[in-house]
């Protein structure tokens, strides 16, 4: 995890975050969360194109829901992607302090990639 200060906003902070998936590629994401507000059990997931910058969504972040910006390594299979992306999520579910249990993805309509909606079932079922 790097601080990134400049994207962060008072009483809620921006880390990057970089991890190996299941095969040693690295896995690179922005999240925002709040310092002040109590952890919810959701996160809002953007998938970005390489190179492509997201905002995030400080409204909501200081409510207490965590906003990942995560931008996928190219050329994966959708098995991969799948676990790439629970991956990233049960990081980002440790570092905000989110409990174990049903966690629920907000996803937005047309960006839904089959990757995203599958680790949704996993994650909000508590599956994993």
């Amino acid at each position: 995890m790097f601080a990134r200060p400049e994207l962060s906003l008072p009483g809620g902070e921006a880390l990057e975050l970089w991890l190996r998936a299941h095969d040693g590629i690295r896995l690179r994401g922005i999240l925002g969360r709040s310092l002040m507000a109590l952890p919810e059990p959701e996160l809002r997931l953007e998938l970005l194109a390489s190179g492509e910058t997201g905002t995030l969504e400080w409204d909501e972040i200081s409510r207490g829901r965590a906003d990942l910006l995560f931008e996928p390594p190219p050329s994966r299979r959708l098995e991969d992607r799948v676990l790439d992306t629970v991956r990233i999520c049960q990081a980002t579910r440790a570092v905000t302090g989110v409990p174990s249990g049903p966690l629920r993805l907000v996803l937005e309509g047309s960006k839904a990639t089959d990757e995203l909606q599958i680790a949704d079932r996993l994650l909000s079922a508590g599956w994993i």
